[in-house]
């Protein structure tokens, strides 16, 4: 990041990306807080308890979590086992049975519930678009690009900005509503397999709606969207429509922002077709910005945020800021790896917003990085990407 005081202004929309300051160890975090704005209003915002991590999404911030249209982050086997246990009703020698039976039970209930909310998550978002008064020729994250692009230009000339005609609980419902397409599939597995459901999930987590997976099926989901891009360099401009083809299709075999099919990859590999990919790349790297924006907005404003676990581990997800060994349902609920996650979005953030303004600084997005710059998609903001250094979050954390 540049430092305050900093003289190099870029022009707008320039397709320079300035340089950042990467975070490479102890002393470079010291360095890091020093002259990072964002990132010491975030430590400050959180040690403060204005940003917190809640169980449920209904006790957390209203306008920003969808609990409903996540997975749960805990699998209720042994509580339920422990349940049976204790219960005098149940004659020792069918415990076992019980037990299984009674998880059966539960997990076809969870199914039924995950059916019903992706179908409501889909019927609530149909005429999102029109009732928010905006074109529904245009994709909606174009759309409210510019709308915040227009926001901020307000904001940063002392002007009264217009709100945005959504809240972040809406624009992720509509994002995940194309979730409502697995249901077909789904439902007749649900029928065949009845309480076996939950194994074919296990063994193929993609052919269920995503607030249907258990916390093994997604963590095998997690595994195939890790972010394994670390040639790149964030500090260069890079274009989704002028990226290398290898490259361009392998972020989209990655991300799990959108899912393209591999066969329609395959035809568009083959036919050398580079519009739609870009097109869905820069689209990505938008749904991302926004969900940024609106997520930053709310920290930085004077009243709490009470941001969902489940929330929390997606926003990892889909910022791909994880390994593959790791997991990011356990790490959740536990108070040492959630503060983890924690870290890893806050700088994170503030390598993508330190000095804009939507935290409170002079430039726009776009003149800090250049429109649609993905070269800083998913970028962690920390030398070695996803291999994220301990001892640097040590450091931090023992400051808290």
């Amino acid at each position: 990041m540049l430092g305050r005081g900093a003289t190099i202004k870029l022009l707008r929309y320039s397709t320079q990306a300035h340089k950042a300051a990467l975070i490479d160890g102890t002393d470079a975090l010291e360095e890091r807080l020093r002259s990072n704005e964002l990132l010491k209003n975030l430590k400050c915002k959180y040690q403060d308890n204005q940003f917190q991590v809640v169980e449920d999404g209904d006790e957390g911030s209203q306008h920003l979590n969808c609990d409903k249209s996540l997975p749960m982050t805990v699998f209720p086997k042994q509580e339920i086992f422990d349940k049976v246990m204790r219960d005098n009703k149940v004659s020792q020698w069918r415990k076992p049975l019980t037990q299984w039976f009674r998880l059966g039970v539960h997990m076809m209930k969870y199914y039924k519930d995950g059916l019903r909310d992706t179908y409501r998550v889909a019927k609530d978002t149909r005429n999102l678009v029109e009732k928010c008064e905006l074109d529904p020729k245009t994709p909606l994250v174009t759309q409210l690009c510019k709308l915040i692009e227009f926001n901020e230009i307000a904001t940063r000339q002392k002007k009264d900005a217009t709100a945005l005609p959504l809240t972040r609980k809406q624009s992720v419902m509509y994002h995940r509503r194309a979730q409502v397409w697995k249901l077909p599939t789904f439902f007749i597995l649900a029928l065949i397999f009845e309480e076996f459901t939950a194994v074919v999930c296990y063994v193929f987590p993609k052919l269920a709606p995503h607030n249907c997976l258990t916390p093994g099926a997604y963590q095998k989901v997690c595994r195939t969207h890790t972010n394994d891009v670390t040639s790149w360099n964030p500090i260069k401009y890079q274009s989704p429509y002028t990226i290398s083809k290898s490259s361009l299709f392998h972020i989209l075999r990655r991300t799990p922002v959108a899912h393209i099919s591999k066969w329609k990859l395959k035809i568009y590999d083959t036919m050398n077709i580079r519009k739609n990919p870009s097109e869905t790349l820069m689209r990505i790297h938008q749904y991302l910005f926004i969900d940024d924006w609106f997520l930053l907005k709310d920290i930085m404003d004077d009243n709490p945020t009470l941001l969902s676990r489940k929330e929390l581990v997606n926003c990892i997800f889909e910022r791909q800021l994880f390994s593959a060994d790791e997991d990011l349902n356990k790490m959740v609920n536990e108070e040492e790896g959630r503060r983890l996650l924690i870290w890893r979005l806050f700088a994170y953030w503030s390598f993508r917003f330190d000095g804009t303004v939507t935290v409170g600084g002079g430039q726009l997005f776009v003149e800090k990085w250049g429109v649609n710059n993905v070269a800083i998609l998913n970028y962690s903001g920390l030398v070695g990407n996803k291999q994220l250094d301990k001892k640097i979050y040590q450091s931090w954390r023992s400051n808290l």
